[in-house]
Parts: structure tokens; C-alpha cells; sequence
């Protein structure tokens, strides 16, 4: 059966994600088609892209208004990559981006209250990722870690496994 909402690859209809974890890939999180310009309003809240070879969070040329919430970029090539998108961000931590910055956003974007918003640069628990990288519960829930945890408000994902979030 073919989905109305999914053409080439890009899902036409807003995807939300929550408490996903993306790394050691190309990019992170993939939030356009590349060869479309749908505009398509996906929502993220508390994901993590870390040490994947290009970009953290990327909109691939959807110029949808994308609302990421609570994420974490760390050890990317960059953080946030979002340089079409009228996104709104807040609340979003990027740190030690490699070659590129800790977010490139458009001018229609509007980024506030996130690390590189003129706040202190997060500081984590923990930079190892051996924990997080470790093997899923026989749910297939994510592993307990402190990896990438921040203290009370600061901006960044919360990395707690689904059932302790609720």
C-alpha cells in the first residue's frame, strides 16, 4: 500500500520526535528530502545527535516551520543546520561542532533561550558516550545514562528513557 502522506522519501504530513538519539552517522536528524521543497512542520523535543560526520540537525531544504525543543547537538560536523527552515528553536544546546558552527540558521529562524544564544556553553555530566552506546533493555527502550546530562534548566535534551520522562 502506498502512503498519501510519504512521496519520494519525504513525509508530507509533520513527524514528531521525541527522546531519539542519532549518531556516528553522515548526519544526525534529517529534517527534508533534499530533492523536494515541501514545507513541512516537524516537531523534536529532547533528541541528541552526537558524533555523526555532518550535521547534528539539518532541514534539507524544507522551509517548513520545524520546532526543535530540548535537543542536543555534540561532536558534528555542525550542530544545527538549518538554513531554509522558518524554525523555531529554544532550548537546544550544540557544543564542539568540528568544521562547521554550533547552529547556521535563516534569517526567517527564530532561535532563543539555546546555547548559542549568548548563553554559557552547556556543561555536561559526562562526554563519554560508552553508557548511551551501550545494549537496550529487552524492551528495546534506550539505556539509563548520564551521558550529555545538564543541571535544571540549562538548554539541552534530557536523555531520560522514555518511561522516566512520563
Amino acid at each position: 500500500m502506498v502512503d498519501p502522506d510519504v512521496v519520494g522519501g519525504v513525509h508530507l504530513s509533520p513527524v514528531t520526535v521525541r527522546g531519539s538519539w542519532s549518531y556516528r552517522n553522515g548526519n544526525g536528524f534529517t529534517l527534508g528530502g533534499g530533492h523536494t521543497s515541501a514545507s513541512v512542520a516537524h516537531v523534536l523535543t529532547d533528541d541528541v545527535a552526537w558524533d555523526n560526520a555532518g550535521l547534528g540537525f539539518n532541514d534539507e531544504g524544507n522551509p517548513g516551520a520545524i520546532r526543535l525543543t530540548r535537543n542536543t547537538a555534540f561532536r558534528n560536523g555542525t550542530g544545527f543546520h538549518l538554513v531554509t527552515a522558518a524554525a523555531v528553536l529554544n532550548a537546544n544546546a550544540a557544543a564542539d561542532s568540528g568544521e562547521g558552527r554550533d547552529a547556521v540558521l535563516a534569517e526567517s529562524a527564530r532561535s532563543e533561550g539555546n546555547t548559542w544564544d549568548g548563553g554559557a556553553a552547556p556543561v555536561f555530566t559526562t562526554t563519554d558516550p560508552s553508557t548511551a552506546e551501550a545494549a537496550r533493555a529487552a524492551d528495546a527502550t534506550l539505556p539509563r545514562t548520564a551521558f550529555l546530562t545538564s543541571s535544571g534548566t540549562a538548554p539541552g535534551a534530557r536523555m531520560t528513557p522514555r518511561e522516566d520522562a512520563r
